[in-house]
């Protein structure tokens, strides 16, 4: 009986570590952007990734934050204007549509 607790205990972790890894994956293809590029750090503390603070049209701050970005410095450049449709992997820097997503 004790067997049987564990296991079901272990499938729901496991089932909501999976559904938590699957959502973290999938966030930056489901965020849409229409903002400035305002701060960019290359090599963040947070494990190498890119840090890029945008400010939208109204003049808040946001962040574009994730391990699957792969602009390059040459790609982007602070006061470029980044367009991203919703569920998408192209980006628009300054009209020019370019992968901005593995």
């Amino acid at each position: 009986m004790k067997f049987i607790a564990f296991f079901l205990m272990v499938a729901a972790v496991l089932g909501i570590g999976g559904l938590n890894s699957y959502f973290d994956y999938k966030e930056p293809e489901s965020r849409s952007l229409d903002s400035w590029v305002t701060f960019i750090d290359w090599k963040s503390k947070n494990h190498g990734m890119p840090l890029i603070l945008l400010t939208r049209k109204n003049g808040t701050k946001e962040k574009f934050h994730h391990t699957r970005i792969i602009l390059a410095a040459e790609d982007l450049k602070i006061g470029d204007h980044l367009v991203k449709a919703r569920n998408s992997k192209i980006c628009e820097i300054n009209g020019e549509p370019i992968l901005c997503l593995k």
